[in-house]
C-alpha cells in the first residue's frame, strides 16, 4: 500500500507569517533559526543568561552524523566553538558539543574530540577550549557547570572501564577531576555500576543518577554528593523513589523522575513506564503527570518542560498542562508531513528553556527539511527575532510568485489541476547503474568488537560480486561507538549500564534513516546485534510503505522497557539467539515474547548455543564468557551459508523467507499461561503455521558448515 503524501497545488498564496497559538496562559511565537544544510539538527541544550544559547549542530555526513559544538547569539546567528583537535581530513565526521553555560555564559562545557581520536570532557572560557581529561579511560563529558562557573560535573571512564560521575574545580591552577565513586550500597553488586552528575551548584554540591546493569536488578537511582555520595531522598515524600535529577532551579527547586513503590514493589528496577515527571520542592514531591512522563528542563518561574505520553508539553505554574504541538505556527514553517512504515509523520524535539520562558524546538520530516526554530512568549520577542519573522511575511499578491509543483506519490483528489502525469511518470523511471537495494550493518553496545561487522561486509562484496548483482547493492556498515561510548573489554562480564548508550544510538540514526528513505531502495536488509536492535527498528521505522524491509535480529538485548517493539516495521523479521546469554527474569522473556508477539505476528526465533555449533567453532569451555556467548550468533551467522537459514535467507543471496518455515518458532502471545515462565516453554510453530508432516523434525541447521 502506497503512503499517502501531503500534495502541494500547483500554484498556492504565501500564508500569514506569524499565526500566535493559544491553549490558554501565554500567547506563543514561532521564531524560525536559519542553518545551513536540508538535513541539519540545531540541538540546543543550554541557555546562558544573556540570551545565548549552546549546543550541538548536527549534520548528515556519509554514514555518519557530524557533531560541532555551537552557540546561538542572540541577534540567531550560529558561531561554531574551537575544538581539541581541527583536523577534519582525519576525523570525519566531527564530534564535539556545548551542554552547559554558566550565567554570564564566560564559562562552557561540553566534548571534543581530541587528536587521539578519544572523547574528552573540555571547557570553553577567554575564547579557548581547555581538555579537562579523564579519570584514566578513554572517554569523559562534562554535562553542566555551575551557574557561577566555578564547578562541573558529568561522567568519565576510569582506567579500569567503569564509568564515574566526576566534579572539577575550573578555577584551580591544575585542572583535575574528583572521582565521586557510586553509591555505597551498590559497591557490591555483581555486573558494571555506573554514576553520572548532571546538576552542580555554586557550592559545588552534585546531584546525579548510579545505578547499574538492569540485567541484575540493579536501577538507578538519584543521589546527591556534598562530601559524600549519599542517596537522594525527596523530604516528605517516603514512598517516593528519585530515580533521577536533571535540574534545578535557583530557588532549589529540583526536577527529575519519580517512582512510587505502592504497586511497583514487585520489580527493583524502574521501567520508563513507572516514571512520572516530577518537581521537588522544599514540602515534598509534586507528580506533573500521573501517568509516564519525562522532563528535560527547568527555568526559575518554574516553568517545567518534558513530555507526558510522548508527546512534548510545558508545564507552567498556574497552568494547565500545554502540548508544544498546540503553540507552533506550521504555515510558517512550511511543513510537509509523509508517513514511513511506522506511521511517522515527524519528529518533534524541544530541548532547552531559557528564563524568558524561549523554548528551542526542532521539526524533522521524514522527508524534506528540517526545522529549527523557538517558541518566544510574544513579550520576550527581541528586535533580532522581529526581523527574522519580517523575512516570512507575506508579499504583495501582485508579486507573488509561482511555487512548482513538488513530486508527489498520488494526485490531489479534490479537483486539483491534472499537472501530476509527468511527475508520476518521471517518477517511475530508474537509473541502471545506481544501486536500488542495500544492506545496512549495526553493531552493538561494543561496536565492531570482534570484527564481525567488517566480516559480514566482505562476505557479501564478495558474494554479490560471485553473483553479477553488485551495482544493486549498497553495503551500509552504521557506526554508533561514539554513542555507545563502547571499548571493547574482553575482561569484562558484563557491559556498562545500555539504557541510555542505546537510546542516544535511537536518536542518532534518525538522519540517517530519513536520507535512505528518500532514496527509496526497493530492498532494504537490516542485520543488527544485541543494543543495535533498536537502531535496526528504528531504521525501518521510517521507510516508505513501498520498500520491503527485512530485519534480521543477532541476539538482541531486551532492555527493561518494551516501548520500542523490536522487529515492528519489518515485512519479515527474524531473530537468532543465544539462551545461554541472558539468564532473563520473567519480565524480559514477557517482553521480547509478549510485546513484540502481539503487535507482530512475524517475529520468529531460532535458538543457537555454543554447542550446537560446528565443533571447529565452538569456544573452549575455559574462554566462555558472557561476551563470548553473545557473540556465538555473529559466528553462527557468518558461517549459515549453504544452511537454509541466516545468510541464505537474506534477500541479497538466497530464497524469500517464509513465515510457514517450521525451523523457526515463535514465543507465545502476552498473557497466555502456558508460555510465562519457561522462556522456551511453548516454542513450537504454530499448527496453521507448520509445514509438512507434525512429526517430520526439522533439517539439521548446520549441515554443509
Amino acid at each position: 500500500m502506497r503512503t499517502t503524501l501531503c500534495v502541494f497545488m500547483a500554484v498556492y498564496c504565501v500564508l500569514m507569517s506569524v499565526t500566535t497559538a493559544f491553549g490558554g496562559g501565554i500567547e506563543y511565537v514561532t521564531v524560525p533559526i536559519e542553518v545551513k544544510g536540508e538535513k541539519t539538527v540545531l540541538n540546543i541544550k543550554d541557555w546562558g543568561g544573556k540570551g545565548g544559547a549552546y549546543g550541538v549542530l548536527e549534520t548528515p555526513a556519509g554514514d555518519g552524523v557530524d557533531k560541532r559544538a555551537v552557540r546561538l547569539t542572540p541577534d540567531l546567528r550560529i558561531e561554531t566553538l574551537p575544538e581539541l583537535f581541527q583536523d577534519k581530513d582525519v576525523f570525519t565526521p566531527g564530534i564535539s558539543g556545548a551542554l552547559s553555560a554558566s550565567d554570564d555564559e564566560s564559562v562552557v562545557v561540553g566534548f571534543s574530540t581530541t587528536p587521539t581520536g578519544a572523547v574528552h570532557a573540555c571547557v570553553w572560557r577567554d575564547g579557548k577550549v581547555i581538555d579537562l581529561g579523564t579519570l584514566g579511560g578513554r572517554k569523559s563529558v562534562a554535562s553542566k557547570v555551575s551557574p557561577n562557573g566555578r564547578y562541573g560535573t558529568g561522567f568519565s571512564e576510569t582506567d579500569t572501564g567503569d564509568r564515574r560521575a566526576f566534579r572539577i574545580d575550573l578555577e584551580e591552577t591544575e585542572l583535575r577531576m574528583e572521582n565521586l565513586g557510586i553509591l555505597p550500597e551498590q559497591q557490591d553488586v555483581r555486573g558494571t555500576v555506573t554514576s553520572l552528575g548532571t546538576i552542580v551548584t555554586k557550592a559545588g554540591v552534585v546531584y546525579g543518577v548510579s545505578g547499574g546493569h538492569q540485567i541484575v536488578g540493579v536501577s538507578a537511582v538519584a543521589f546527591v554528593h556534598d562530601g559524600e555520595m549519599r542517596r537522594y531522598e525527596a523530604p516528605n515524600s517516603p514512598r517516593a523513589i528519585i530515580r533521577n535529577l536533571v535540574g534545578r532551579s535557583k530557588n532549589g527547586h529540583l526536577v527529575g523522575l519519580v517512582q512510587f513503590s505502592a504497586g511497583r514493589s514487585d520489580r527493583p528496577y524502574a521501567r520508563k513506564d513507572d516514571l512520572q515527571a516530577c518537581l521537588i520542592t522544599e514540602n515534598g514531591v509534586e507528580q506533573l503527570h500521573t501517568d509516564t512522563s519525562n522532563v528535560i528542563d527547568v527555568n526559575d518561574t518554574p516553568d517545567i518542560l518534558g513530555s507526558a505520553d510522548g508527546v512534548p508539553v510545558l508545564w507552567q505554574r498556574g497552568e494547565p498542562m500545554r502540548a508544544l504541538h498546540s503553540l507552533v505556527d506550521y504555515d510558517l514553517l512550511k511543513v510537509n508531513e509523509p508517513r514511513g512504515k511506522g506511521k511517522i509523520r515527524w519528529t518533534f524535539h524541544s530541548t532547552a528553556l531559557d528564563g524568558r520562558g524561549v523554548i528551542a524546538c526542532s521539526y524533522q520530516p521524514l522527508t524534506g527539511q528540517v526545522r529549527n526554530f523557538l517558541l518566544v512568549p510574544r513579550a520576550e520577542l527581541t528586535p533580532a527575532m522581529r526581523a527574522e519573522l519580517k523575512k516570512y511575511e507575506p508579499e504583495p499578491e501582485s508579486e507573488s510568485p509561482k511555487i512548482e509543483t513538488q513530486k508527489t506519490k498520488r494526485q490531489d483528489t479534490d479537483n486539483a489541476p491534472n499537472v501530476f502525469e509527468e511527475l508520476e511518470e518521471d517518477s517511475e523511471k530508474t537509473d541502471d547503474s545506481k544501486p536500488n537495494k542495500v544492506i545496512v550493518i549495526i553493531h552493538g553496545l561494543y561496536a565492531d568488537a570482534d570484527g564481525w561487522v567488517a566480516s559480514l561486509v566482505d562476505l557479501f562484496d564478495r558474494e554479490l560480486t560471485k553473483r553479477g548483482t553488485r551495482n544493486e547493492w549498497t553495503i551500509m556498515p552504521v557506526d554508533w561507538s561514539q554513542e555507545s561510548g563502547a571499548e571493547w573489554d574482553s575482561q569484562s562480564d558484563f557491559p556498562p549500564h545500555p539504557v541510555a548508550p542505546v537510546m542516544e544510538g535511537v536518536n542518532s540514526i534518525v538522519p540517517l534513516a530519513q536520507v535512505l528513505a528518500a532514496n527509496e531502495y526497493e530492498v532494504m536488509h537490516i542485520i543488527d546485534h544485541s543494543g543495535g536492535g533498536y537502531l535496526g527498528t528504528e531504521m525501518a521505522k521510517y521507510q516508505p510503505e513501498k520498500v520491503y524491509v527485512q530485519h534480521t535480529a543477532l541476539d538482541i538485548f531486551v532492555m527493561n522497557d518494551d516501548t520500542l517493539p523490536l522487529g515492528k516495521y519489518a515485512d519479515f523479521a527474524e531473530h537468532y539467539r543465544n539462551p545461554d546469554t541472558f539468564e532473563l527474569a520473567s519480565i524480559f522473556i514477557r517482553e521480547l515474547g509478549g510485546k513484540t508477539g502481539e503487535v507482530l505476528p512475524w517475529c520468529w526465533n531460532k535458538v543457537i548455543t555454543t554447542d550446537t555449533l560446528p565443533a571447529h567453532l565452538q569456544i573452549p569451555e575455559d574462554k566462555r564468557t558472557w561476551s563470548t556467548e553473545h557473540a556465538v550468533l555473529h559466528v553462527y551467522y557468518l558461517n549459515s551459508l549453504g544452511t537454509g537459514y541466516g545468510l541464505d535467507l537474506s534477500p541479497a543471496l538466497g530464497n524469500p523467507p517464509s513465515h510457514n518455515d517450521p525451523g523457526f518458532a515463535r514465543f507465545r502471545d502476552r498473557g497466555n499461561p502456558s508460555g510465562a515462565g519457561n522462556l522456551f516453554e511453548g516454542f513450537l510453530p504454530r499448527p496453521e503455521e507448520s509445514a509438512g508432516d507434525e512429526d517430520e523434525e526439522p533439517a539439521n541447521i548446520f549441515e554443509g558448515f
